[in-house]
C-alpha cells in the first residue's frame, strides 16, 4: 500500500480512533498478519480484491465493506487487473468489540453493497480535527456504522417494506438533529396517519419511540465512553433538558445516567482532558499498514 499510519498505543480510553486514509493499492500488494492488534474497517471505492480472514475467503468489489477484526489472522490483496482503491479507518479499545458483539457482527468479515461511505468520510474528517472530543465523536460514527451494517444484514429476512426501511435509516442518521413528524412525511411522501400506522405495524413501535430508543443507545455509549456532562449529552441527543433526559433514561434503564456511568467506568482512571494530554499519550506508536 502507499500509506502507513501510526497507531497510538497505551491509551486507556474505551474507544480510540487511531488512524485512517484513502489508499490506492498496487497490483503486487499483499498484506498478511496474525493476531491483529487493532480493528480496521474498509470501504472499497473502486476496483476489486480478495480477503482471507480466519479461514474464510471472499472476493470483494466496489461498494463492499470489510472488517479486519482484532486478533484475527488475515491476508488480503488487490485484483491485479483492477486494484482496489479504499477508504479506511482504524479503531481500538474495549468498546469496539462490545459494539460489534452487541449487534451480532463480531465474527462477520464482509458486507455486500451496503453503502455507508459517508460515515467513512466522516471518520477521516474527525481524524483531521485532532481535538479533545475526537474519540467521542468517532465512537458515535462507529456506532452508526454498526447499526447500518446490522440492519443491512436483517433486511433480506426482516419482512420490512422498502418504505419503512428508508424511514428507519432516515431516523438512524438524525439522532443529533431535531426531527418532526412533518419531516418524515416530506421524506416519505406519506401522510402522518399513514406513516405512524405503517411504521408501528412493521416495527412494533411508532417512529418517535424508535427514535428515542436509538438516542438512548447513543446516550449509553456517550456515558460509557466519554467525559461529556449529562447536560451536554442531553443537548447533543436533542432531549429537552438534562432533567427530562435523566428521567427518561432512569425510566427505561432502571438507573440514572450518573449511576450508569459510575458502574461502567470504574477502574478507567483519569483520561486525557485536552489535545496536549492526548499528544503526550500518543508519543508511543506502532506502525500498522493498511
Amino acid at each position: 500500500m502507499r500509506k502507513t499510519d501510526h497507531v497510538p498505543i497505551g491509551s486507556r480510553l474505551p474507544f480510540r480512533l487511531v488512524g485512517g486514509a484513502i489508499v490506492t493499492a498496487r497490483p503486487q500488494d499483499r498484506i498478511q498478519r496474525t493476531d491483529y492488534e487493532v480493528t480496521t474497517a474498509e470501504y472499497i471505492l473502486a476496483g476489486a480484491g480478495v480477503l482471507e480472514s480466519n479461514g474464510v475467503s471472499c472476493a470483494l468489489r466496489q461498494g463492499d465493506i470489510y472488517f479486519l477484526h482484532k486478533h484475527s489472522n488475515h491476508v488480503y490483496y488487490p485484483d491485479p487487473v483492477t486494484p482496489w482503491r479504499k477508504i479506511f479507518f482504524v479503531v481500538d479499545g474495549p468498546l469496539v468489540e462490545q459494539l460489534l458483539a452487541a449487534y451480532g457482527i463480531l465474527d462477520v468479515h464482509h458486507f455486500r453493497q451496503c453503502n455507508g461511505v459517508r460515515l467513512f468520510h466522516r471518520m477521516l474528517a474527525i481524524l483531521r480535527r485532532q481535538d479533545s472530543s475526537q474519540h467521542a465523536q468517532a465512537a458515535l460514527v462507529f456506532h452508526r456504522l454498526i447499526i447500518h451494517l446490522s440492519q443491512a444484514r436483517e433486511r433480506a429476512a426482516s419482512g420490512l417494506s422498502a418504505d419503512i426501511l428508508k424511514l428507519r435509516d432516515f431516523l438512524d442518521t438524525r439522532l443529533e438533529t431535531d426531527v418532526r413528524l412533518a419531516d418524515l412525511c416530506q421524506f416519505a411522501a406519506m401522510s402522518e396517519a399513514h406513516i405512524i400506522r405503517k411504521f408501528r405495524r412493521e416495527t412494533g413501535v411508532p417512529p418517535h419511540e424508535y427514535l428515542q430508543r436509538r438516542r438512548l443507545e447513543s446516550a449509553r455509549l456517550l456515558l460509557r465512553g466519554t467525559d461529556l456532562t449529562i447536560k451536554q449529552i442531553a443537548h447533543r441527543l436533542r432531549f429537552a433538558d438534562a432533567c427530562y433526559f435523566s428521567n427518561v433514561f432512569k425510566r427505561r434503564t432502571g438507573v440514572s445516567p450518573t449511576q450508569f456511568r459510575s458502574s461502567h467506568t470504574a477502574g478507567r482512571g483519569t483520561e486525557p482532558s485536552g489535545p496536549r494530554d492526548n499528544q503526550r499519550n500518543e508519543r508511543r506508536t506502532a506502525k500498522v499498514e493498511v
